[in-house]
């Protein structure tokens, strides 16, 4: 039996990527900030990749999005409550 490190209706957040480091150039040239995605976990899965490992998936109901987004585990974290 695997046991999953989020579990469902707890709350996520995207981890922090160094391909996008937050930030992104608009056609006008100028740097904005791109808002971390926050949501809450609905599903968990785990798929076997191209190499046959086990993969652990989520499925992360997004708060600005209006179906569910199926995401790897390591790209996501738990949100902390302030």
């Amino acid at each position: 039996m695997t046991s999953f490190k989020y579990k469902i209706n707890e709350r996520v957040k995207e981890r922090n990527s160094n391909r996008i480091h937050g930030r992104y150039i608009n056609h006008y040239g100028k740097q904005e900030i791109i808002k971390t995605r926050r949501g809450v976990v609905t599903g968990m899965n785990i798929k076997k990749n191209s190499i046959g490992a086990k993969v652990t998936y989520y499925q992360v109901q997004w708060d600005n999005q209006s179906r569910p987004t199926e995401i790897q585990a390591h790209r996501i974290e738990s949100e902390e409550t302030k």
